[in-house]
């Protein structure tokens, strides 16, 4: 692939970057992305990713719009109250950018969606069932995995690039008071603007490592918006992790419907 006049005048502003220039931002419009969630997180994700000249976007979310979501939820206005969030989406977004192909699956995640091909996945949904799917597929397809979530005033991020590290998964993170990844912003509520920022965040992830600049494996990082300051938490790989432990599991299919089910309803799980 090869930049036109029209994409080196659009993406001069990352062109000048030294650390990601031509090639970085050829290497942006190979891309393939999905996006598992089109809320407080991936609506964002999606803008800045679409905007930042990805190829390829793959939206998947069953919700369709509500009046309650419209607060952090930016690719949606009033009118579009009751439509399929993920249809609004492809046509905000192909709005925004014809050089990034937007696909659309208006349903839960499923095995045949998984079996795309993908550059990076990020996990912007907001259950734990999905989370821990995402996971032990990126983690036996050694696929890059980006996930954050928000509530009330905190924001939470950690990132997995299975390419190069075998070991610690999402599934590893059991402590409840190293995260909040599973709890609902319906039940205790979220700040738009810190939901934004994570989503945003992810975003900036995924641009570091289709560059090469990501490094954190595993590490947490915790937004507390009301401080305003960041930490970050770092933990060990989980020796009884149902999807890591085995160093030979990187090998055996694990498939999304068939994760343990004690694993799933352990509510101090992410």
């Amino acid at each position: 692939m090869s930049l036109s006049a029209k994409q080196l005048q659009r993406y001069n502003c990352h062109l000048t970057i030294d650390s990601i220039g031509k090639e970085g931002q050829i290497a942006f419009g190979d891309a393939k992305i999905l996006i598992a969630g089109l809320g407080g997180l991936g609506c964002p994700a999606a803008s800045y990713l679409c905007g930042a000249g990805i190829g390829s976007l793959t939206l998947c979310d069953s919700d369709v719009v509500e009046t309650s979501n419209l607060p952090r939820q930016t690719l949606y206005r009033e009118d579009d109250y009751g439509q399929s969030k993920v249809v609004i989406g492809k046509r905000v977004l192909n709005l925004m950018n014809t050089d990034t192909k937007i696909t659309i699956f208006n349903k839960e995640l499923d095995e045949k969606l998984l079996e795309n091909f993908y550059t990076v996945i990020l996990d912007c949904t907001d259950n734990i069932h999905a989370r821990l799917k995402l996971n032990a597929h990126c983690y036996e397809k050694k696929i890059p995995l980006v996930s954050a979530s928000a509530t009330a005033w905190d924001g939470h991020l950690i990132g997995f690039d299975f390419r190069h590290h075998g070991r610690l998964c999402l599934s590893c993170f059991t402590n409840p008071a190293h995260h909040q990844l599973s709890n609902s912003c319906i039940q205790r509520g979220v700040v738009n603007s810190v939901v934004g920022m994570m989503g945003t965040l992810q975003a900036t992830t995924v641009l570091r490592l289709l560059l090469g600049h990501f490094d954190q494996h595993g590490e947490m990082i915790r937004y507390d918006g009301k401080s305003g300051r960041f930490i970050t938490l770092t933990k060990k790989a989980d020796p009884k992790c149902l999807i890591c432990s085995d160093p030979t599991s990187q090998s055996k299919e694990v498939s999304v419907n068939n994760i343990n089910e004690k694993n799933l309803e352990n509510d101090n799980l992410l």
